[in-house]
């Protein structure tokens, strides 16, 4: 009966362990519910054992309105090849019309990929990198502003960058760790702070009219507006294992908080 009893504690005290170890962790998207594995896992349904039904012999078979067992001289013969089927490529598309966002790293140049024409899912509107350029969102650049020509959001038609829900504030700056998605956005006036005027991602604030072109280089910088109407350092950054393209003010306190990133340099091309 003690050991009985001591294996109970045992085991009451793993699952407090368990339970109290840490809340749950916090990403650029906000607190999520679930750990990464723990949604992985309520994402994937779990296979039972199920018993097969040509084992049985044909009197069970016949008592479970099943139908009898093959004979054995039709069951598949391992050495017989079926039929491959290929599938159709897709049919040559039109030549594109509007100009795709290239993102390579800061550091040494090495293509990431291109700013997609769709968010990363579903329940996550903002956007990531894709590696097929035909599946690039397309934009036109005109006074500080991108618009998208095939948004995944009409009603928010221009690539803007709306506050991060980890963030502390709406503004970026040396020594903090806050930081703006990339999403779709309405329209903000040159020189306007972030303002709640909508976008994809959230009911956060978002700025739309925060790019600078260079048409020698074919290089986007992006200029975040504080609050208080000043430019922020603004640093464009890429977060891998999140898929997150990103308004950073300070790399590294970023990267404190949330590693695994790097800056970025996005191009028309």
């Amino acid at each position: 009966m003690f050991k009985v009893f001591q294996v109970l504690c045992l085991a009451l005290s793993v699952f407090s362990a368990t339970s109290l170890a840490s809340p749950n962790p916090l990403t650029i998207d906000g607190r999520e519910p679930l750990s990464a594995a723990s949604s992985r896992l309520a994402r994937s349904p779990v296979v039972q054992p199920v018993p097969v039904a040509g084992e049985l012999s044909n009197a069970v078979r016949l008592a479970r309105g099943l139908p009898p067992r093959s004979p054995k001289f039709r069951r598949y013969l391992p050495g017989r090849r079926s039929p491959t089927i290929v599938a159709r490529g897709p049919s040559p598309s039109n030549n594109p019309t509007g100009t795709v966002i290239q993102v390579t790293r800061a550091d040494n140049g090495a293509l990431v990929g291109y700013v997609p024409n769709h968010y990363v899912n579903s329940a996550t509107n903002r956007y990531g990198v894709t590696s097929d350029m035909s599946s690039a969102l397309k934009v036109s650049y005109n006074g500080g502003e991108l618009t998208e020509t095939n948004a995944p959001d009409a009603a928010h038609p221009f690539l803007g960058a709306v506050v991060g829900p980890a963030s502390n504030s709406n503004d970026l700056s040396t020594g903090s760790p806050d930081y703006a998605l990339l999403t779709g956005s309405s329209h903000t006036a040159a020189g306007s702070p972030p303002a709640s005027v909508g976008n994809s991602y959230s009911g956060q604030n978002s700025e739309s009219t925060i790019w600078n072109y260079n048409s020698a280089s074919h290089g986007l910088t992006a200029a975040w507006i504080n609050t208080d109407g000043t430019t922020a350092p603004t640093h464009l950054y890429y977060l891998g294992g999140s898929d997150a393209l990103l308004l950073v003010g300070d790399v590294n306190a970023f990267n404190s908080a949330f590693p695994g990133g790097y800056p970025v340099v996005l191009s028309l091309i």
